[in-house]
């Protein structure tokens, strides 16, 4: 009996153990904005086909200014988030371009105007109502518009959408 108890509980650690290191993998606060073609404002290179990537780790993203909006979303009641503005992402990795297309853990994608960024000033938030977010609460990212102050654009469906959690990847484009 004891073996079998015994068995068991090593069966279960070794199916557990590889799930538990993507997940951590996963929760890890960190994001790379890429651009196809285009060049990085103030840089110089005279190829300008390469894709370019800049990766943010948690200390670059934790250092740049942290913004709060108070907000509810298609799946949340009011909340507190917070997490630096997106166009600050953007400024930081210094690509300039017309359209974003932002990829999720989930395998979705959304494009998204970068004027619709600029207009609404969304935030890249890792923090509701004071706990940091994990893959399964919306997290590492979760962008975040001022929905309750908007209502009438955010709240549409065309704006709901644009509400993507889970971001792994930005492509500027």
């Amino acid at each position: 009996m004891l073996k079998i108890r015994v068995w068991a509980i090593c069966l279960g650690l070794a199916l557990c153990g590889p799930v538990t290191a993507v997940q951590a993998v996963r929760d890890r606060l960190e994001l790379d904005v890429s651009c196809d073609g285009c060049k990085q404002v103030g840089r110089k290179s005279a190829n300008a086909d390469v894709r370019r990537i800049v990766h943010f780790s948690r200390m670059a993203l934790l250092s740049l200014p942290m913004h709060t909006i108070d907000t509810s979303t298609l799946w949340t009641t009011s909340a507190r988030w917070e997490g630096p503005r997106l166009a600050d992402v953007l400024a930081r990795a210094g690509f300039k371009g017309r359209m974003l297309r932002v990829y999720s853990y989930d395998g979705s994608v959304q494009d998204i105007p970068i004027a619709f960024v600029h207009r609404y000033e969304p935030i890249l938030a890792y923090r509701e109502n004071g706990v940091e977010l994990s893959l399964r609460n919306f997290g590492p990212l979760f962008l975040i518009f001022p929905r309750d102050q908007h209502p009438d654009v955010l709240a549409s469906e065309v704006g709901s959408r644009r509400f993507v959690y889970q971001i792994k990847h930005i492509e500027v484009r």
